[in-house]
């Protein structure tokens, strides 16, 4: 029978066993033996025997647990305990995209490594995954897109087309470029993901919702809200069809939908949602969770945009204290928190308030970022505009000018105009204006930006001329 297994199973285990192995060295160390004293009631042998003696059953259920534990990347090990390890490579690609900035040479090195020594195996993918998002977090796009391209060909040739591994790849890969502002190559990509999951699970299951609310997502980032609501809605049904009225998965689905109707100014539709997602989520993670946070920060977002300034107050603090709990004082959520809450003092005139939470949230995202990060950029135009609003033009100009800046670059190495570089363009014509400089002058401050960055003259004119055609 193990003959048989290794035999009829081979397609199973070429998902994850290194090729050099075959499946009846595995199975051979993975069955569990019949040993008659274990089977009516006595103490199971892993807590009352060895777990290294072949004679015994504990030591086919610790390999077992094992391959189960690691998610199958120790097979080889399992065999062959002088084997390399892929933990050893993965804990070194976890310390170098750990550290700050990231290493970009040292990484690469270490992918080539180990596609040299595991082949195009799945767990090279996997590898080629962890770095590519890690690259995405700190906005090098460029240096991620051949590692999730990479990623996304090696599970296709081992596993087909139509497999969940393929969808799942094709859905980072579309994630990455809709950050590069490459929405019409990313959303194929999603719809073809979406396809995928639909033929293998069926039109109404989880899985099949998560996607659709992605490529809702995009859709809504085209402006195209009229297609994007339907499949949030189909989205919500899916999760309300498959798990209970307040689950987290219909919450998620809830505020999803309810941003949407936000940003369609139905604002009256969009609040039972996101109270009922708010009470789901309260419940099932309690007062002091994160994802609470997040939905505390959207409801106050409507509020305000509604004009309940004191409404939403409280729930933007609440938000901030339970993000500095969670994560400590220095990261970036706690930043996005922060800048809400400067939002918010900013509309009630207390900017005395505002201006040293934006200038915190700013410090928090170049430590975790670094100082080209769209979300710093994003920081540096708050406090500006803030500085405006005290009539601090010249400290407000060098800030406006690294914002352009970060975005020029942006749209510089990655070939393709960033959404928001005609409005930083807007933004420092606007304050150069506002400075009494003349056109001339105007002119010369842009094109001191583009000698900075190292964009040629002409293809910087272009770049110019296409934000403001866009």
């Amino acid at each position: 029978w193990l003959a048989r297994f290794a035999r009829d199973l081979k397609p199973i285990f070429g998902d994850w066993l290194p090729r050099q192995y075959s499946p009846s060295q595995i199975l051979e160390l993975t069955k569990i033996p019949y040993i008659t004293r274990f089977s009516f009631g006595e103490p199971l042998p892993v807590l009352t025997h060895s777990l290294t003696d072949p004679e015994l059953p504990g030591f086919y259920l610790e390999n077992v647990a094992r391959l189960i534990r690691t998610d199958f990347r120790e097979a080889a090990q399992i065999i062959d305990p002088k084997a390399p390890s892929e933990q050893g490579v993965e804990a070194e690609i976890a310390a170098v995209i750990q550290r700050a900035p990231i290493d970009e040479v040292e990484l690469l090195r270490l992918l080539r490594e180990a596609e040299q020594e595991l082949g195009e195996s799945p767990q090279v993918a996997s590898f080629l995954l962890i770095a590519g998002k890690a690259l995405r977090q700190h906005a090098r796009f460029t240096s991620a897109l051949p590692l999730m391209r990479r990623a996304l060909s090696i599970v296709e040739q081992g596993y087909g087309l139509d497999h969940p591994a393929v969808a799942a790849a094709l859905g980072n890969l579309a994630s990455l470029l809709q950050d590069m502002n490459r929405l019409a190559e990313a959303e194929p990509l999603m719809r073809r993901g979406l396809a995928i999951d639909e033929h293998l699970y069926g039109a109404d299951q989880p899985a099949v919702a998560i996607d659709l609310n992605n490529l809702a997502v995009l859709l809504k980032n085209t402006n195209r809200l009229a297609e994007a609501e339907p499949l949030m809605r189909r989205a919500l049904v899916i999760m309300e069809r498959n798990y209970e009225p307040d689950h987290p998965a219909v919450a998620a689905a809830l505020g999803n939908l309810a941003s949407l109707l936000h940003d369609t100014n139905r604002l009256l539709e969009a609040e039972p949602l996101m109270r009922r997602a708010l009470a789901i989520t309260e419940r099932s993670y309690g007062l002091d969770h994160p994802r609470v946070a997040i939905l505390l920060g959207n409801l106050a977002g409507l509020l305000l945009d509604t004009n309940r300034l004191a409404e939403a107050e409280p729930l933007m603090r609440q938000a901030l204290a339970i993000m500095e709990q969670s994560y400590g004082s220095d990261h970036p959520l706690v930043a996005t928190s922060l800048n809400n809450l400067a939002t918010l003092l900013q509309n009630t005139n207390r900017l005395a308030e505002a201006e040293p939470l934006i200038r915190r949230a700013l410090a928090i995202d170049e430590q975790s970022y670094g100082p080209d990060h769209p979300d710093v950029a994003i920081d540096l135009n708050n406090l500006a505009a803030l500085l405006q609003n005290t009539n601090r033009l010249a400290e407000a100009e060098p800030l406006t000018r690294r914002h352009l800046g970060i975005f020029l670059s942006f749209t510089h190495r990655g070939g393709h105009a960033h959404p928001n570089l005609r409005t930083a363009i807007e933004n420092y014509r606007h304050l150069l204006t506002a400075m009494s400089l003349d056109e001339e002058q105007i002119r010369q401050r842009f094109e001191e930006i583009g000698k900075e960055i190292g964009i040629e003259k002409e293809q910087y004119r272009q770049i110019l001329d296409q934000a403001s055609e866009e």
